[in-house]
């Protein structure tokens, strides 16, 4: 086995998969560091609205695009805490180290969701993630995106249902300006905002 392969894992022989998209390993460090920052803010909004921690991850993971997302699903395997510290030290990621760390003291399995938000804030910002919409995505990574059928569907049998704002937030990882003025939209809430100059 070659050095630095660990039993389990596979030696990256180029630096593209069949897809033509660089391998986490050989992607720019800072580029690694902004999407493992924008899964660990997913993952905490999904964990703070009482889903398991180890089961918001994965689910974080499989429904994320970005290239790390795989490497990151392998490595949490079994045990997220040891696949977790075995990639941070591969990767040289404090975000992921911290990640194991939040991981290896959670006796009870709950996370500290405003200590790791924090710090992927604050890796978003050392790595300059670009501009407000990146900060915004991190707290509702589906900020300024467009709403389709199905998910203007979930959200009004959601609201139907007695789901809060809140709730509809995390569910859509949307801020409640988004959920609002859609439940508006469908005639679901009451437009409470002011007028513009000019309008009647």
């Amino acid at each position: 086995m070659p050095p630095g392969i660990g039993e389990g894992e596979v030696e990256v022989s180029s630096a593209t998969d069949e897809v033509g998209q660089v391998e986490p390993d050989a992607q720019d460090p800072r580029d690694r560091e902004r999407q493992v920052a924008d899964i660990v803010a997913r993952l905490c909004t999904r964990h703070r609205v009482g889903e398991p921690a180890a089961v918001a991850l994965r689910t974080v993971l499989a429904d994320t695009p970005a290239p790390v997302a795989v490497r990151l699903l392998d490595a949490v395997g079994v045990d997220p805490d040891r696949g977790l510290q075995r990639l941070a030290r591969r990767w040289q990621s404090p975000i992921l180290a911290t990640l194991a760390d939040a991981f290896r003291e959670s006796a009870d399995g709950a996370l500290d969701v405003q200590y790791l938000h924090a710090v992927a804030v604050a890796t978003a910002v050392e790595h300059r993630a670009p501009g407000r919409l990146a900060l915004k995505r991190l707290d509702h990574p589906r900020h300024g995106l467009p709403w389709d059928e199905a998910e203007d569907q979930r959200l009004v049998a959601a609201y139907e249902q007695g789901a809060t704002v809140e709730a509809l937030c995390a569910q859509h990882e949307r801020n409640a300006n988004a959920i609002r003025a859609r439940l508006v939209k469908h005639g679901l809430l009451e437009d409470d905002r002011p007028s513009r100059r000019g309008e009647t």
